[in-house]
Order: C-alpha cells, then structure tokens, then sequence
C-alpha cells in the first residue's frame, strides 16, 4: 500500500543562526532585564512596609509582619511563573518572527548562488507569510530586464 511520509518537524529551529541567536540573546535579556526591575521594585516596596511596621514599634513577631512577608512571599513565586511563561511565550514570538525574516534572505542567498553555479535565471518567490514579499516582483522584473537586454544585445 502507497503511503505518504510526512515530516513531523519540516523546519529547522535555526535557519540564520548568528541573526537568530543574536534576536533570542536580546529578547532574552529584554524579559531579564523587565523580570529584574520588577522585582527590585517589589522587594523595595515591601521593605517600606517592613519599615512602617517597625516605626509603628510593631515586635518582630507581630502577625502585619508575618502577613507582610506572606505577600512578599506570593507575589514573588507569582511573578516568577509569571515571567517563565513570558520567557518562553516571547522566545517562541521571537523564533517565529525571525524565521519570516531569515527565510527569505537564506532564500536570496541560494538563488543568486545558483544562477552564479548554472547561469540560468528562474524566478524567485517566497513562503506565505514571509517579511520582503515585495522583493520577488522586483528582482524577477530586474533580472528579467537583464536578461533582455543582454539577448537584444546579441
């Protein structure tokens, strides 16, 4: 019986890995960066209310500290779920977004190398979806335009 192999994974993670990585270090350090005011914002927030507590001559033992620090305690596991699922939401955005960038200029990249390999010109097109999509008309119109002028030459 004719069956149909299908591929599971049709892409690869990394097509242009020197721009991917460099867009997914900067996202990265983007959503740390973010994760990292956050916090210390949060924690001085709760230092003040540490403090007013004190001021207010409260025993160290006294349960608006022990509420204060059970708050501490559950905005900060909050926000930590919270930025691992933006990490991994904006990577995966960011992956995405580079592959629509990445494939077309990977697609230039082996259409000129294999005019320069067999000197035959052929049009181009790009993927649905694809950032660029006005450049295919443009270097069809212009290498159809070459060539052309090149056989009227003869």
């Amino acid at each position: 019986m004719y069956q149909i192999k299908r591929k599971i994974f049709r892409y690869k993670l990394l097509i242009y890995p020197r721009f991917q990585v460099t867009i997914l270090l900067f996202n990265f350090f983007i959503v740390m960066g973010i994760l990292f005011l956050t916090n210390w914002r949060i924690n001085a927030y709760f230092n003040h209310m540490k403090k007013l507590g004190e001021d207010a001559s409260f025993p160290s033992d006294h349960i608006y500290f022990q509420f204060v620090s059970l708050q501490e305690a559950g905005l900060e596991s909050s926000l930590m779920q919270i930025a691992l699922v933006a990490l991994v939401l904006s990577t995966l955005g960011f992956l995405i977004l580079s592959h629509k960038i990445s494939g077309p200029m990977i697609r230039l990249k082996r259409y000129f190398a294999n005019i320069t390999q067999t000197q035959k010109v052929a049009p181009i097109s790009f993927r649905n979806g694809d950032f660029f999509s006005d450049l295919p008309a443009l270097i069809n119109g212009a290498l159809d335009s070459i060539t052309n002028h090149n056989e009227d030459d003869k």
